[in-house]
């Protein structure tokens, strides 16, 4: 093939579409009027993420994320023992024994390796939150293990405060409750 042939053919096919009106307006004003509404359709999913994002932060901001705290201070061992060291060693072992019962009772059943693990990582080695998520085995993100540590505390505080909340219930007779059912 020539190049005059070429030229010939191509010459043809540009006539033969600029004729189509169908396809002028393809090339020409479909764009013209898809990409400002594509546009605005981004902007706008955009904006819902970022102000999404914005409620998301201040809630957590307000519930204390990333803020966990200790219960107990890890002590300094002085190698000269006093009376009063030794005192305040008894009485943190017992406090540590109390709070390892109580935290072994709220966190029974499903997960309780795993909630103790990072109890005790927080609280007793000081590890931070994202230190203690960043441990493959214990499986949460960085808010998870905060959140875990804030679940925790609270049952925790609640659980050593009022250890027997159920002392407090009533339970009726078992005649009384089925006369009340109408059995």
């Amino acid at each position: 093939m020539n190049w005059s042939n070429l030229t010939v053919i191509f010459r043809r096919e540009v006539l033969d579409q600029l004729r189509d009106r169908r396809t002028l307006f393809m090339i020409f004003v479909f764009p013209i009027l898809l990409y400002p509404i594509l546009g605005f359709g981004v902007l706008k999913v955009v904006a819902a993420n970022v102000v999404h994002d914005h409620y998301k932060a201040a809630l957590a901001a307000k519930r204390g994320a990333s803020q966990t705290e200790a219960i107990i201070e890890p002590t300094q061992n002085a190698p000269e023992a006093t009376v009063a060291d030794s005192y305040s060693a008894v009485s943190q072992r017992l406090q540590l024994e109390k709070v390892d019962k109580a935290l072994r009772q709220v966190t029974a059943g499903k997960d309780q390796d795993r909630k103790c693990m990072i109890f005790w990582l927080r609280h007793q080695l000081g590890l931070t939150a994202s230190e203690i998520a960043a441990i493959p085995s214990i499986g949460l993100t960085t808010e998870g293990v905060e959140s875990v540590l804030m679940r925790l505390l609270i049952m925790i505080r609640s659980h050593i405060d009022k250890p027997y909340p159920h002392r407090n219930v009533k339970v009726r007779r078992r005649r009384n409750r089925s006369k009340r059912l109408g059995s």
